[in-house]
């Protein structure tokens, strides 16, 4: 028995009263220790968002785009024309996306929306 309590199997019975014992591999944590370090991890959490934020408004202070590149109007109208004229002489999503280098998605897009 005491075998199995020592390899991280059964818990053996305690005399001891006391704090709620978890076990953690062959390391037992008791209750204060676990809500210990969960107000240290959520420190560290609030500070990574802090660094983060503070790196995104420096990019913004320094005039860095963030985010995805616009799509040029001219690009996207030429596209969506050649879609719809491809479409129309009964080709599919598919077979228009392969030919003009986009999704089969794209392309539907381009004939519902306009957009490509």
């Amino acid at each position: 028995m005491e075998r199995l309590h020592l390899s991280g199997g059964l818990p053996l019975p305690s005399r001891r009263t006391g704090p709620q014992k978890f076990v953690g591999g062959r390391r037992k944590f008791n209750s204060g220790e676990l809500s210990g370090l969960g107000a240290v991890a959520e420190l560290e959490r609030s500070l990574i968002i802090e660094r983060v934020r503070a790196g995104v408004r420096n990019a913004k202070a320094k005039g860095k785009r963030l985010g995805r590149p616009p799509v040029d109007p001219a690009v996207s109208s030429a596209r969506t024309a050649k879609v719809r004229e491809l479409r129309s002489a009964g080709k599919s999503f598919v077979e228009i996306g392969a030919a003009l280098g986009i999704s089969a998605a794209s392309a539907c897009r381009a004939v519902q929306t306009g957009l490509s």
